[in-house]
């Protein structure tokens, strides 16, 4: 599937998304196939950044560090996307642990550790 597969000038409206059964929204595809503006566009026009995908319950979180795609994984994260999400594969990874790339371990470490440390000091 190539990138102009999720042009947004060719694809539907957001809210005839996810009609069909089986169908994974338009940012998820963006952001499986590496496509930073299309995900930039989807996400300024009302795209849910942690809705899942119907398989495996993949988030654009997911697929985006499973591909190794840095400046999606930026963009999500910035945007509110939960790196604490499971999916259903195996061991029910999270984000962090289906990524090969350090680099995007540790933004999404350095995310939690920003956006949790108030709870964190509680105990510390």
């Amino acid at each position: 599937m190539s990138k102009e597969y999720v042009n947004p000038n060719k694809v539907l409206p957001r809210k005839e998304c996810n009609k069909e059964e089986g169908s994974c929204c338009v940012l998820f595809v963006a952001c499986s196939k590496g496509c930073l503006e299309c995900a930039k566009y989807f996400i300024q026009n009302g795209s849910d950044v942690n809705e899942r995908e119907p398989f495996y319950g993949m988030t654009c979180l997911h697929a985006a560090a499973y591909e190794n795609y840095f400046d999606i994984v930026k963009l999500l994260l910035e945007n509110g996307a939960d790196p604490t999400i499971s999916c259903n594969l195996e061991g029910n990874p999270k984000a962090i642990d289906i990524s090969s790339n350090p680099q995007i371990k540790e933004i999404i470490v350095n995310y939690i550790l920003k956006k949790y440390s108030n709870h964190c000091a509680i105990y510390s």
